[in-house]
């Protein structure tokens, strides 16, 4: 419920919503939502324009009847009074002298038979018209409209009644018509579609999607013909021509074969439709040929549609516990109450609430039949429960509300039961009179008042109704063990809504038992179980409260700081801002390892992602506060979006419903898992097999987890790796190499500038947080997201409390994960690369925008002096990474000046320089193209002045075949020179190397101090490749690339040309490199 009025004020306006119910309207019939009728009491509840087979009168004739009812709380004189079915003639028929109590029906026969004596039935002098027509009934002046059906009630239809609702809230046809007693269920719009949605199969216990199915029942009287009705929310389907008779029912399957081959015996079945339903909670919406709503349920696996039980853990030998949701229509569960599906149970109730619906009881649901839970006789219906004030103060008496629906009104009986402790509840009886804080009598609201209690006092209530056949409900529901988590509010004197200001932070205030709040101050911090507790929202638009939540401590390590993070858990069907999972990070001061500025971070990183353009979980500062504790201690918390469906549907908007994975490490993921950095490991079935025989397990499904498909990782990791150049076969690609359309082949399955942008925003940032982005060859701490729309993986951040460290750290930190530093490395991908980083530094970073953003995001956070640290960092860094990457043409000769221009008498030319390295695709010199260096945007050009021309080649090629020597001997100063016999040496082709998965010979080594735990490798080897030049005088110069970890000298027939500056002058076969290189290119 979301409350407006401040503190000790009660109003009509109370709440805005806390879920959608549904609405049904038509063309031609409607359901007409009626307004409070503070003044209204004497009602035509009902009544029958053309009676069949209904009710007979007194002289066995199915005459027409009229039903009058008093809805007031007190008794009313019908003396005279008129009933009229000409808006013209309001004094066709009158009431003799009688009286009706609250809540009295009084049945008259509009037979036109005219009886007026007491003690017998009544008859009026008019008959109905079932084509349509006024109806009304006056007050005894005869001018006085107490109630009316004007201009005309619609065309009727046999043996369905017309009227108004229980609650008077709305009006429409009932097909189980009740002369003489109260209204049972809701009115429908239209007679001859009384069609409902009956039974959901939304969670098989297969895990196949295939087997989903919907059931529709037609509770009316008449067959109704579907042809071109659809499904078009939840899933989308149009019908074919076909009817559900009279009280039929009709399977709707997501898939006919799989049906079939599950319910070989059920026939009344169409199907195939586009789409998945939500394992947590979806809205399926039915409509008409016309477009217009016939039936709207919005289930849920959780909230009104589930029960609460125990849960409990063992961390180190300490048994904690807490609180669960079962439900075994989501799935099954573990005891073998498996593939439940989820059944209405009283068809004449409203079906959008989740009470009236239950778990089948045989395994596999009841499709095409009558549903195993049904129920003509229920307990009441309980919703829309509230108290107000939702934080009151010491001298607030509380009032609770709550909306009741039951076949009948009379006899109807609610109570609020409340406690401050552990003992016994206390009871208010609850009354829908307009006196006791409801707003209008005979609506269906209730209402009780709840004494005020001193402050900090926590109050726990719950609400009891019983009808008239000794039926009882109450909310919130038992759970398997009692009535034993209920609803909750704490007394706070110190809360003052109108102190909130524009800008001001959300505040969450979590509000548990004494019991369970000691409980959770003291849990072992490994726990994961749940604490029950209600959550109240405060923000700019008012207050929300939102019941029987779940919050338990979240995190890895950072579990153990002080004051813990929390993870909030609101029910499925009762989402605050549409968001039902709320990750809720501390301060963490005593975080050693950021600085205590690890959320702050987080928060500042997330913004400037989404200023970017790209995918990643919101956030923002709020006050948390716990049974009135400042958990912050003056310090907010950080809200971050929960990584789920919730999140995919606002960031992804319109393709909401694919697969979000999470990357994690063997060791930390599920039984099997090989890790996640973006290796090939295989193809993989579907459904995948259970843990430990799937490798791919290690890409944790965030969404759609109970379809064991992990097939687009299969086919994302194959295509970044296969070098093969088709689709059928694989061939690991070497570092380094490229099947020829390799660009063309990962972009089916790769949004390839979303992953450059995202890999260039994070070395941007300066994202030191161990994982794939920043080099984790095990694939950690990273989300992907494949949509059903765009079907291209997009990478998403994850963890982004190490940020703004190093301002001239490399920005190619990924580059031992294969895959990536293949992908952003290839001759044609790199320049985007660079182009992205560019345009982020220039349109994103440094901008006012992402200035002004980090001023109000932080400003409650954290001091200016460190908004202002990450702003000079974002302003070094960008200069840094500009100061690496050409931007200019530029050109280096090399040669005497001789006069203005520059000269020589050698007939060679070298041409070297600088381009820009993000759009220049080529460089030219007089037509010919120069030697492009990817990675550093030089170029180089070579000419040799020739009756031949002038020409550029290669001496050595990458791939080509090396000697080498891995025995750690000392082979002194010969080995360097022409004429050395290596006939005995080794041999591979390039690359060559340890190991590390990239390269094409994988040399070996010597452990120089074998009882030193590990490989104490030796510190040289040796490698040797002859290569020929006809006349050395045509050379004008030689241009050596080469890739090496971590030092080299380089000779060529005896003479050294190069030295990297970590090998010593002097170096001999034992001497070391002095620092660690890796991949240097």
């Amino acid at each position: 419920m979301t409350f407006y009025p401040p503190r000790q004020q009660v109003s009509a306006s109370w709440w805005r919503h806390t879920r959608r119910h549904r609405k049904n309207a038509s063309t031609t019939f409607s359901l007409e939502s009626l307004e409070p009728r503070q003044l209204l009491a004497v009602v035509i509840s009902e009544f029958m324009a053309a009676n069949d087979t209904t009710i007979a009168d007194e002289d066995g004739e199915f005459s027409d009847w009229i039903e009058i009812r008093n809805t007031g709380p007190a008794t009313e004189s019908l003396d005279g009074w008129y009933l009229t079915d000409d808006d013209a003639d309001l004094t066709q028929w009158q009431f003799p002298n009688l009286t009706l109590s609250p809540g009295e029906h009084l049945l008259v026969f509009a037979s036109n038979k005219n009886r007026r004596d007491l003690g017998s039935e009544l008859h009026t002098n008019f008959k109905l018209g079932a084509g349509g027509e006024y109806l009304g009934l006056i007050r005894a002046d005869g001018v006085t409209i107490a109630h009316e059906y004007a201009p005309e009630f619609p065309a009727q239809t046999d043996d369905v009644s017309y009227g108004l609702s229980a609650n008077l809230a709305t009006e429409g046809f009932f097909p189980t018509p009740t002369p003489g007693n109260a209204n049972v269920g809701e009115p429908i719009a239209d007679p001859s579609r009384s069609i409902v949605i009956s039974e959901i199969m939304y969670h098989p216990s297969s895990e196949n999607s295939l087997e989903e199915f919907i059931e529709l029942h037609n509770r009316g009287l008449q067959a109704v013909n579907l042809h071109n009705w659809r499904f078009s929310d939840g899933v989308d389907f149009t019908f074919p021509n076909v009817s559900i008779a009279a009280g039929g029912y009709l399977a709707v399957a997501a898939d006919p074969a799989s049906f079939a081959a599950k319910y070989p015996g059920v026939s009344n079945v169409v199907g195939g439709w586009v789409g998945q339903l939500s394992n947590q909670s979806e809205r399926i919406r039915l409509e008409d040929h016309g477009g217009v709503q016939v039936d709207e349920v919005e289930y849920a696996d959780s909230g009104e549609w589930a029960i609460r039980m125990p849960e409990t853990e063992d961390i180190n030998g300490t048994i904690e516990t807490g609180w669960t949701w079962l439900s075994l229509h989501d799935g099954g569960d573990d005891s073998g109450d498996n593939g439940k599906s989820l059944e209405l149970i009283n068809a004449t109730m409203p079906n959008e609430y989740g009470r009236n619906w239950a778990s089948s009881l045989p395994n596999q649901g009841t499709p095409g039949s009558a549903n195993s839970v049904a129920d003509t006789s229920t307990a009441p219906l309980i919703f829309d429960v509230a108290h107000n004030p939702p934080i009151p103060s010491s001298t607030d008496p509380v009032v609770v509300t709550a909306r009741v629906v039951d076949e009948t009104l009379d006899g109807l009986t609610g109570r609020v039961r409340y406690r401050t402790g552990t003992g016994a509840f206390q009871s208010v009886n609850m009354r829908d009179d307009g006196l006791a804080g409801d707003r209008t009598a005979g609506d269906g609201e209730y209402s009780a008042t709840i004494p005020a209690r001193p402050d900090g006092t926590v109050v726990e209530f719950y609400v009891e109704f019983t009808d008239n056949d000794g039926l009882t409900r109450t909310w919130p529901a038992p759970s398997t063990t009692g009535q034993n988590v209920n609803a909750l509010y704490q007394v706070d004197d110190r809360f003052d809504l109108d102190a909130w200001s524009e800008g001001g932070l959300v505040s969450v205030y979590q509000v548990m038992t004494p019991t369970e709040r000691d409980e959770f101050t003291d849990i072992e911090r490994d726990s994961n179980v749940q604490k029950n507790a209600t959550v109240v929202f405060v923000d700019g638009a008012g207050i929300e409260v939102v019941y029987s939540a779940g919050v338990r401590i979240r995190g890895s390590f950072s579990r153990q700081f002080t004051p813990p993070s929390n993870r909030i858990n609101l029910p499925s069907d009762t989402p605050w801002e549409g968001y039902t999972a709320f990750n809720m990070n501390a301060p963490q001061l005593d975080n050693f390892d950021n600085n205590g500025v690890g959320y702050q971070n987080h928060l500042a990183g997330s913004a400037l992602f989404r200023l970017a353009g790209l995918p990643a979980a919101s956030g923002y500062a709020v006050r948390m506060y716990s049974n009135g504790v400042d958990l912050g201690g003056g310090l907010p918390y950080a809200y971050l979006e929960a990584t789920d469906g919730d999140m995919t549907d606002n960031i992804f908007e319109g393709d909401g419903d694919g697969n979000l994975y999470r990357g994690r490490r063997s060791n930390e993921s599920p039984p099997g898992g090989q890790n996640a950095g973006l290796e090939y490991l295989g193809p993989i079935a579907v459904p995948a097999p259970d843990p430990p025989d799937n490798p791919y397990a290690s890409y944790v499904k965030l969404t759609n987890g109970s379809a064991a498909d992990w097939s687009d990782v299969a086919e994302l990791t194959f295509q970044l790796n296969n070098c093969s150049g088709t689709d059928t076969t694989f061939e690991q690609c070497r570092l380094g190499e490229y099947p020829e359309n390799y660009v063309e082949q990962i972009s089916t399955v790769v949004d390839i500038d979303k992953w450059l942008r995202t890999l260039a925003l994070s070395e941007l940032l300066d994202n030191e947080e161990n994982g794939l982005l920043n080099g984790d060859t095990r694939g950690d701490d990273y989300m992907m997201y494949r949509g059903v729309e765009d079907p291209r993986f997009v990478l998403v951040p994850h963890d982004l409390d190490t940020l703004f460290r190093n301002p001239t750290d490399q920005f190619f930190e990924f580059d031992p994960v294969p895959a990536l530093n293949r992908l952003v490395h290839h001759p044609d991908i790199l320049p985007r690369y660079y182009g992205h980083m560019l345009d982020l530094i220039d349109n994103v970073v440094l901008t006012p925008l992402a200035s002004t953003t980090l001023d109000e995001l932080l400003r409650h956070v954290t001091s200016n002096a460190q908004i202002d640290s990450i702003k000079a960092f974002l302003q070094a860094r960008s200069a840094y990474i500009k100061s690496q990457i050409p931007q200019d043409l530029t050109i280096s000769v090399g040669l005497p000046i001789v006069g203005e221009f520059p000269q020589t008498s050698n007939n060679a030319l070298i041409l070297s320089g600088t381009t820009h390295a993000a759009d220049t695709g080529s460089v030219l010199v007089n037509g010919y193209p120069a030697t492009t260096l990817p990675g550093d945007g030089t170029w180089s050009f070579i000419s040799t002045a020739s009756p031949g021309g002038n020409n550029t080649i290669d001496l050595i090629s990458p791939g080509d075949t090396w000697r080498y020597l891995d025995d750690g001997s000392d082979q002194g100063t010969a080995w360097r020179n022409v004429g050395f016999n290596d006939s005995l040496w080794s041999s591979g082709p390039a690359q060559l190397g340890y190991g590390d998965g990239d390269e094409a010979t994988e040399v070996g080594f010597i452990d120089v101090d074998p009882i030193t735990p590990g490989d104490q490798k030796n510190a040289t080897t040796y490698f040797r490749r002859n290569f020929t030049i006809q006349d050395p005088a045509e050379v004008a110069g030689l241009t050596l690339r080469m890739v090496y970890d971590d030092g080299a000298a380089v000779y060529i027939n005896g003479v050294e040309i190069v030295r990297t500056d970590n090998l010593p002058a002097g170096a001999t076969f034992d001497t070391y490199a002095t620092s660690t290189r890796t991949n240097e290119n």
